[in-house]
Order: structure tokens, then sequence, then C-alpha cells
């Protein structure tokens, strides 16, 4: 799902290099957005299906909330809406997406909660492609593990991918939404996360999602 975040993140930081005589405007936290993304494995997916986090960007820092809701699912695919906190704690954003039912993103919306204006920011204007270096190459490393996330035990996968210096470590389990799909596996949903000092877990999920960012 990360690499599918890449027309909102070029969206937001294109509206943010313009002249200093207006202030950027408020927006997702995209240190959260982008470090607390979830596979979209359409098929296995439900309408109605939710799940919830508690995150820290460090260790210190203050507790945000981010939830993921499949708010509706059709033979065309799904749409799935993220909610997370805006920047400075200012506000909440919803950013919804739809996928094709081989999980490609087909169209990406912007807006807070039940907004008359909501922006489509993917597809958008034309945009020069981004050229990509070829990185290091990916190691993946899979084990089992028990972990207890709010007061409740989980028999987990814990698995940890490194590419270069960077490491990200998700402990999944069976029954949560979200399934994480790794080397053409579902390995289950993410009960936990540890990317450096950014830490995330699991405090709640169900299948009652409602829709929150109706679309014009």
């Amino acid at each position: 799902m990360i690499k599918n975040l890449l027309p909102f993140l070029l969206c937001l930081a294109s509206c943010r290099t313009g002249g200093h005589a207006t202030p950027p405007p408020r927006s997702p936290d995209l240190r959260i957005l982008s470090r607390s993304q979830l596979t979209v494995d359409v098929p296995r997916l439900k309408e109605g299906q939710w799940v919830r986090y508690a995150v820290r960007i460090t260790e210190n820092a203050p507790i945000e909330s981010v939830t993921f809701s499949v708010v509706k699912k059709t033979e065309e695919g799904a749409w799935i809406e993220n909610r997370i906190s805006g920047t400075g704690a200012s506000g909440t954003w919803i950013v919804k997406s739809h996928y094709s039912p081989e999980g490609e993103l087909r169209e990406q919306w912007v807006g807070e909660p039940g907004a008359a204006d909501p922006v489509r920011v993917f597809p958008g204007k034309e945009r020069k492609p981004v050229t990509r270096k070829p990185g290091p190459e990916i190691s993946f490393r899979r084990t089992r593990e028990t972990v207890t996330v709010a007061g409740h035990v989980y028999d987990t996968r814990k698995i940890t991918t490194t590419h270069g210096e960077t490491t990200l470590t998700n402990w999944c389990a069976e029954g949560i939404p979200f399934p994480a799909v790794i080397r053409g596996r579902s390995q289950g949903g993410v009960v936990k996360r540890i990317f450096g000092g950014f830490t995330m877990e699991l405090a709640a999920h169900g299948t009652d999602a409602k829709e929150e960012l109706p679309l014009p």
C-alpha cells in the first residue's frame, strides 16, 4: 500500500514548495501516514471491516490514532478510508482510496470527515516521472513469537524486513483485518510494528465501519 501513496505524497509536497506569502495548508501528518500503511489484499477484505492502531512517532511523542476501514466492496474492488491525525495535532483527515480487485490504486481523495469538498489527488495532473535509482537488496526473515498488545495475547508471525540500513518489523496474527501479503502468502493482520523510533500497536478492530468521507 505504501507504493500507492506516491501520488498523494507528491501532491502534498508540491503544495508546500510555492512562495511563502501564504502559509501552507493543514494536511495529514505525513510521518504517520507513510509509516503506518497496511497491505491492500482486496480479495480477502470484507465490507465493514475496520482496524484501529495507537501510534507514536518517537518513544516520548503523544499517542495518535490511525484507522483503516473498508467502506465499500464490490466486484470492481474496494473503497478504503484511512483516518489519521492532522499536522500539529490539528484536525483529523481521511485518505479515501479505491483499489481494483488486483490491488491497483484507481482513485484517491483526501478531506476532513464529512467535508463537502474533498480533493481528488489521484488521478491528477500529469507530472514528470520519478526516476528511481537501484537500491540495496531487501532481506526478509520470519519467525514465530507470542506478543501481548493492549492486554491481548497473540500468536504471531514476526516478520523483519531490511532494506539497506532501514529495518521494519511487523508482528502479524490471523483473524485481524487487512492481512499482510509477503512473497505471495497471507501472514495475518498487523498487531504491532516497529520502524526505527516509530511504534504502532493494535487498539481495536471490528466489522461495522461507516463511511466518513462521501464523494461528490
